[in-house]
């Protein structure tokens, strides 16, 4: 539980959150994903996946710059998510947006 009693947010192994970002709630970020600097994210965010702004959420071969071709995402997710499927979770792994396509209402 957070400082106010809250519930804390979940960042999984090889995840990165850049200086400033701000995460709420109960939040997952998935392995391997990547909260930029300054976001704002209230939404979970699966694995391999980029977040910036105020929950905007794209996979990295999307980004217009050079982060998602960085080394970053050349980890194999694949391993990350076999691993966490053994790891007591029921084979759960980490969460997925509940509907939709991520960053994107339905």
């Amino acid at each position: 539980m957070g400082r106010c009693g809250g519930v804390s947010a979940d960042i999984d192994d090889h995840a990165f959150v850049g200086w400033g970002a701000v995460i709420v709630g109960g939040v997952n970020i998935g392995p391997g994903a990547y909260v930029c600097s300054g976001a704002l994210i209230t939404r979970d965010v699966p694995a391999g996946y980029i977040a910036y702004d105020r929950n905007k959420i794209i996979h990295p071969g999307e980004w217009p710059g050079a982060l998602g071709k960085s080394p970053f995402f050349q980890l194999t997710v694949a391993e990350d998510l076999a691993t966490a499927s053994d790891d007591g979770a029921g084979g759960r792994g980490p969460r997925q947006p509940a509907t939709g396509r991520p960053g994107h209402s339905s």
